[in-house]
């Protein structure tokens, strides 16, 4: 009977972890900080995100978490990708969601 109890204890604890992880963007950010943004929809994509080192490219890879981080007001979070000072963060996070999808429309024509 013991052994029942600790396996629904078990199951329990194990769920709970991954409906958290299921729930949340966990970020390592410069400095050894962390942040916790909640997710838009339940999904295992970018639950785990090291941004230490993130450059524009890197946040344009990862457009769900950005768009995320603006929604829920921390984008400054990602301030080292910057890049000109003075620039609004908030702007050019969202330049860099929509420059890939500027760059795929045009197409070469078939002759």
């Amino acid at each position: 009977m013991r052994r029942v109890i600790r396996l629904i204890i078990a199951a329990f604890l194990l769920t709970g972890w991954l409906l958290a992880a299921a729930s949340l963007h966990v970020l390592i950010l410069p400095g050894w900080n962390f942040g916790l943004v909640p997710k838009d929809h339940l999904g295992f994509t970018d639950t785990y995100v090291d941004a230490r080192n993130w450059t524009p490219a890197d946040a344009a890879l990862h457009p769900a978490l950005v768009k995320r981080l603006i929604e829920a007001g921390r984008a400054d979070w990602l301030s080292s990708i910057a890049g000109t000072p003075g620039e609004s963060l908030d702007a050019k996070l969202k330049e860099l969601l929509t420059a890939p999808a500027a760059e795929e429309k045009p197409k070469a024509k078939k002759k």
